[in-house]
């Protein structure tokens, strides 16, 4: 009799939220929008662990200002209402 031991290996899946791609991606942004807005939200924990990376992302590029040319980009992609871009700038961070 022989042993096998199977592994499972994590190819950068990530959760579909029961959506498709684009729609997906709208409920990131719009949730993304209302964590910048209101600076607090509370939802489902798939959604939070599946933004959160991209929330860490985002707010590490507003740490290096609104000078620069990649979070200009990444701030304009992710916050479709634009008022919002500089209250990611100015946001007093540690």
């Amino acid at each position: 009799m022989r042993l096998m031991l199977a592994v499972a290996i994590s190819h950068g899946v990530f959760r579909h939220l029961g959506l498709g791609p684009e729609s997906r991606i709208h409920l990131l942004r719009n949730l993304l929008m209302g964590l910048v807005c209101h600076e607090r939200i509370e939802m489902s924990w798939a959604r939070v662990d599946e933004m959160r990376g991209y929330a860490e992302k985002l707010f590490d590029y507003g740490k290096l200002g609104d000078t620069n040319e990649q979070a200009m980009r990444m701030a304009d992609f992710w916050l479709t209402e634009k008022d919002l871009i500089p209250k990611l700038f100015k946001v007093p961070r540690s």
